[in-house]
């Protein structure tokens, strides 16, 4: 947990992380954890423990998210699935299987729940609406290079991490990529907005850095690293003062 202010480490939740891949803040700001093997969610400010923990039908979780009811939404790489559960009760409410290992998901306003999977070097990206019934996605582009987190920002925009870049792409034309963002990156593994989505934060897998960058201009604002406090993150994400 370092404070937004200094960007310094303040302190760290423990309970209930392990190996952690991803990390999600929704609407009421409680904070979910994709370990390797399940979720964990912690209601704001109880950072002594999860409030919930999900693990049933998980295998390798590599991705969570929520929708605006505050149902729950898991990529999982080890299965090739996408979950939903209602918020709390670990039983998927609905259950679907991808062509290959699932890296990213994320769910806009309307309920579509949008995921990106990976074979032999190709990203696909497809939409199932609404939310996860009948388990019949649309391919919106294979035209990525290397899969990675997803986030959605207010326009509906998606920013997807792609190899050694973060894609944003306009869903008027999911086809191609509008354009990227950030720069000096060499292998992106999340990508996740603050609540005003004016910043963005796009975790490198090599470098073993968090880059902060400017959501309007795509410009790097500054780069969080051991100097920070760092070790080897694999997510983050803002949430109130503090990026976790």
């Amino acid at each position: 947990m370092l404070t937004k202010r200094s960007f310094r480490d303040v302190g760290a939740i423990t309970s209930g992380i392990a190996y952690p891949n991803d990390v999600f803040v929704d609407r009421q700001e409680n904070l979910y954890v994709a370990n390797d093997g399940n979720v964990t969610e912690y209601a704001p400010g109880a950072w002594y423990g999860p409030s919930s923990t999900y693990s049933s039908g998980m295998s390798v979780p590599l991705a969570v998210t929520t929708d605006a009811h505050g149902n729950v939404f898991e990529g999982d790489w080890g299965n090739d699935t996408v979950n939903e559960y209602f918020q709390g009760i670990d039983k998927p409410v609905a259950s679907c299987t991808l062509p290959y290992s699932v890296y990213g998901v994320a769910v806009d306003a309307e309920g579509r729940v949008f995921v990106d999977y990976s074979n032999s070097g190709i990203a696909f990206l497809a939409v199932f609406y609404p939310n996860l019934h009948g388990c019949n996605p649309t391919l919106l582009n294979n035209t990525l290079s290397s899969p990675g987190g997803i986030a959605l920002d207010k326009s509906g925009n998606l920013l997807l991490a792609d190899g050694n870049g973060v894609a944003v792409i306009n869903l008027c034309c999911p086809q191609s990529v509008n354009h990227y963002i950030g720069s000096g990156f060499c292998h992106v593994g999340t990508v996740r907005l603050n609540k005003a989505n004016t910043l963005a934060f796009a975790t490198d897998l090599c470098n073993d850095t968090v880059t902060i960058i400017d959501y309007a201009s795509g410009a790097n604002k500054t780069v969080l690293g051991t100097q920070n406090g760092l070790d080897t993150p694999t997510a983050a994400v803002a949430h109130s003062n503090a990026v976790y």
